[in-house]
C-alpha cells in the first residue's frame, strides 16, 4: 500500500521500474546486515525524520523515513532520483538463525543512463553488503 501511496502521489503516470534484493541473512548481533548497508538505527527513527545512509563504497544518500511498521520501514529517498526504498524486516524466529532482510527500490521515469546508474549503485550497495556477510 505503502509503494501505491508513493507512485501516486509523487509519479502519477510515471513509468516504474522495481530494483529488488530479497531474502538476505540479516547476520547476527555482532555484525547486521543493516550496520553493514549503512542502515543502522533507521528502525528507530520517527515518521518524517531525515535519513543519511552511507553505502558500503563510501557513496551518500539521504531521504525522509515516511514509513515504518514492526517488520518494514519505507525511506522517501533523494538521490539519482526521487524513489522509494521499502526493508522488510522478517525476524529470527520465522527464519532462524538471524532472520532476513528484503530491500525494495521502486524508481520512475528514469532514462536508460540514470537507470543504468541506479542499477550500478544499487548492485553495488548490496553485493558489497553480501560479500562481507561471506
Amino acid at each position: 500500500m505503502q509503494q501505491l501511496r508513493f507512485a501516486l502521489e509523487h509519479h502519477p503516470g510515471e513509468d516504474r521500474v522495481t530494483l529488488a534484493v530479497l531474502g538476505l541473512d540479516a547476520g547476527d548481533r555482532r555484525d547486521p546486515l543493516l550496520y553493514r548497508a549503512g542502515l543502522h538505527g533507521v528502525r528507530g527513527l520517527p515518521v518524517g525524520a531525515h535519513v543519511d545512509v552511507t553505502r558500503p563504497d563510501g557513496s551518500r544518500v539521504g531521504g525522509t523515513l515516511v514509513h515504518r511498521t514492526a517488520h518494514q520501514v519505507g525511506i522517501h529517498l533523494h538521490g539519482i532520483a526521487e524513489s522509494l526504498l521499502v526493508l522488510m524486516l522478517e525476524p529470527a524466529g520465522h527464519h532462524p538463525p538471524h532472520g532476513r532482510i528484503s530491500a525494495v527500490l521502486s524508481t520512475y521515469g528514469l532514462d536508460e543512463a540514470t537507470l543504468a546508474e541506479a542499477r550500478r549503485r544499487w548492485a553495488g550497495w548490496w553485493g558489497a553488503v553480501a560479500a562481507t556477510a561471506s
